[in-house]
């Protein structure tokens, strides 16, 4: 299934940033344009064809708001709720350069500068961490603002005094929080089929395929949002209360940089309305297009055609054009990128204890530096004579 459109991180114009130079080293897109969620649509001539966790029932005893932080194993859920727009919190500084201002420099700053705006900004978090609770919807907890909270339940309540009258209340929708990282290269699990194995130890169904990747700190030589990832961080920490661990699912167990796991579930199970929003994408945005590498994948696939969904990772490239899934990696891993994620929670219940999942969602993410690519220029493997002599010869010559 496609996923739902965001609401755009432009709802309101900051002022006019410092005057650009006009020198360029390349010609970026509309800073403005890098936050709005662009509808699940995408242009086919780019195209080209081309994490392994347990599952639990959850505790269904648990409460809201009351999230004890215990370890729990390395695992991922099923739930992906949409998210709810954010409050307005105020703007953070602008970016500090002691150099000439480049338009690279000018379009970073003035994303981050929409997404101070727009509200939730990960780094801000103290001015807005002490506002989200956790609220029990479906078969877990997702993190939401307390105001979004009484407005459903005096909706609900208001609906269960008098159905008659009342409107049915809406499924209440997970905030969704916004910061600035790079996908790091170490840990970028994006591949389409999700690494499936038919024959690995611990295998999971191909239905269940969960997309991954640490998120990073942005490029160093932008000292400003490197700072504002650390701050993320310890907002993050605070959101989770104390299950931003490896064990909870929201880090990798290997992998010390400081960093934030995110994840994209890939398929659903087929409902009406999802199937006819799927049937307007191209077919590598389908079910029975889905890139796999190989053929227990792809068998694995073709069972899933008349029971499930797509749900294409919500990235969009540096133009904003729809990332195809053969492209997840090339045009991903090490980019720059604005994220927009929502927070569920899990407890699941064990043998001896309770044990907790924290997710984190993706709902939407745009590049803003694409990762450096590799030379395609072809060498030859091996040469008959020296190379680098029939350079001098010629130079001789001349």
């Amino acid at each position: 299934m496609a996923p739902k459109p965001q609401p755009s991180l432009t709802t309101s114009k900051p002022s006019k940033p410092p005057t650009r130079s006009s020198s360029s080293t390349a010609a970026p897109t509309s800073p403005t344009s890098c936050m709005q969620d662009a509808p699940i649509q995408a242009k086919q001539p780019h195209m080209t064809q081309a994490s392994q966790i347990h599952t639990g029932e959850p505790d269904q005893s648990a409460t809201q708001d009351n999230i004890p932080p215990i370890s729990a194993p390395d695992q991922d859920v099923e739930d992906d709720p949409a998210s709810t727009g954010p409050a307005p919190v105020t703007p953070a500084a602008p970016l500090d350069s002691s150099h000439e201002t480049s338009p690279l420099l000018m379009k970073l700053l003035d994303v981050r500068t929409l997404a101070t705006i727009k509200g939730f900004y990960l780094p801000l978090g103290e001015s807005f961490v002490p506002s989200i609770t956790w609220v029990r919807e479906g078969r877990g907890n997702i993190a939401v603002s307390r105001e979004a909270a009484d407005v459903a339940i005096k909706q609900r309540g208001a609906y269960a005094a008098d159905p008659s009258n009342a409107p049915a209340p809406l499924p209440l929708e997970p905030t969704q929080f916004s910061l600035i990282a790079n996908i790091a290269q170490e840990h970028c699990f994006l591949r389409p089929d999700g690494y499936f194995k038919a024959d690995a130890k611990f295998v999971r169904p191909f239905s269940e395929t969960i997309l991954t990747c640490a998120l990073v700190a942005p490029p160093a030589e932008f000292a400003q949002l490197t700072a504002d990832f650390k701050k993320a961080l310890e907002s993050f920490n605070k959101l989770v209360r104390g299950l931003g661990s490896p064990r909870s699912g929201s880090m990798y167990a290997q992998f010390n940089a400081p960093h934030i796991r995110a994840r994209h579930r890939v398929f659903e199970p087929t409902t009406d309305e999802k199937c006819e929003e799927a049937s307007n994408l191209p077919a590598e945005f389908t079910v029975s297009g889905w890139p796999t590498s190989s053929d227990a994948a792809r068998d694995a696939r073709d069972e899933l055609v008349a029971t499930h969904v797509a749900r294409p990772l919500p990235a969009f490239d540096v133009n904003g054009d729809l990332v195809p899934p053969s492209r997840y990696l090339a045009d991903l891993q090490g980019a720059t990128v604005v994220v927009k994620f929502s927070l569920s929670h899990f407890p699941i219940r064990g043998k001896n204890m309770t044990v907790h999942t924290m997710c984190v969602n993706i709902e939407h993410m745009r590049v803003l530096i694409p990762p450096t690519r590799r030379p395609t220029n072809k060498r030859p493997l091996a040469s008959l004579t020296d190379p680098l002599s029939n350079v001098a010869q010629k130079r001789k010559v001349e």
